[in-house]
């Protein structure tokens, strides 16, 4: 309940809820408005208590600041990020005489992970060996029960696995 106040006269009204379904929009960036109007001798609206996203997602705290002190490099990298993730950077500098404030925040995502690839690491050891070519002809036989790579078995990088790249590899071996 609010009250609403309106020439002089004082009115409990319940609170209005507006609800707009964004499902057609499910995994697409948008943005939502909303304007506060007031009219010189009429009335006022005050907007509170604004809701967007799922009701029942689990509400997630923001993480406390992690701070990196006595940085005296101009370039700094952040290290252990995950993936996918959203983060907020500030930077302030000191010295013995003084500080400086906090700059703005500043946003950025992480992009996702991408798989390494190691074209002729069949058996993903980390080398390309002739421990590969022994791997790869057992997988072609139906042998093979080890570790296997299957995008970097693609040595020909036809999208197919057979025994063309067998024969490539052994030309990748031989240089």
């Amino acid at each position: 309940m609010y009250q609403l106040f309106q020439d002089s006269i004082i009115t409990t009204v319940a609170p209005v809820t507006k609800t707009v379904d964004l499902t057609p929009f499910d995994g697409a960036l948008g943005s939502i408005i909303f304007r506060n109007y007031s009219t010189y001798d009429q009335w006022s609206v005050y907007v509170d208590d604004i809701f967007v996203g799922d009701p029942n997602a689990e509400i997630v705290e923001p993480a406390e600041w992690t701070y990196v002190n006595d940085i005296t490099d101009p370039n700094y990298t952040i290290e252990g990020l995950t993936p996918e993730t959203k983060y907020e950077v500030q930077v302030m500098g000191y010295n013995e005489a003084d500080e400086s404030d906090w700059c703005d925040i500043v946003e950025f995502t992480t992009l996702a992970d991408t798989p390494t690839i190691l074209l002729g690491d069949v058996n993903d050891d980390g080398e390309v060996s002739i421990a590969d070519i022994t791997a790869l002809i057992d997988y072609l036989l139906g042998g093979y029960t080890g570790p296997f790579n299957e995008d970097n078995a693609n040595v020909d990088q036809d999208d197919t696995i057979s025994i063309a790249d067998v024969t490539a590899l052994i030309d990748m071996l031989l240089g």
